[in-house]
């Protein structure tokens, strides 16, 4: 049984709801209902998390130590002998814009 706070349930239910909702006749219902447990099962949601997950490949730049201070990064560059790469952008860090 899946706990009502994580996150497999809130897809379950997602799913659930968008399949049922997803057409208009009665007549098909148990189907819609029967495809909607089958894309719930725990093994399925687990196989779409590990297609979706990246792999340790995808994700070496989060090994960088990266610094948020402009000034703090410059001097240690200085003092490493070292380039500088600065990574800017417009708007807000999650996309949000």
């Amino acid at each position: 049984m899946l706990p009502l706070r994580s996150p497999q349930f809130a897809a379950l239910l997602a799913i659930a709801a968008l399949s049922l909702s997803a057409c208009n006749t009665p007549s098909d219902r148990p189907q819609r209902i029967e495809a909607a447990v089958h894309m719930a099962d725990p093994a399925l949601l687990e196989t779409w998390r590990d297609l979706i997950k990246p792999g340790e490949d995808e994700r070496r730049w989060e090994s960088i130590d990266w610094r948020s201070s402009a000034w703090d990064a410059i001097l240690e560059a200085r003092a490493l002998d070292r380039p500088l790469l600065v990574w800017s952008m417009n708007g807000h860090p999650l996309g949000f814009t």
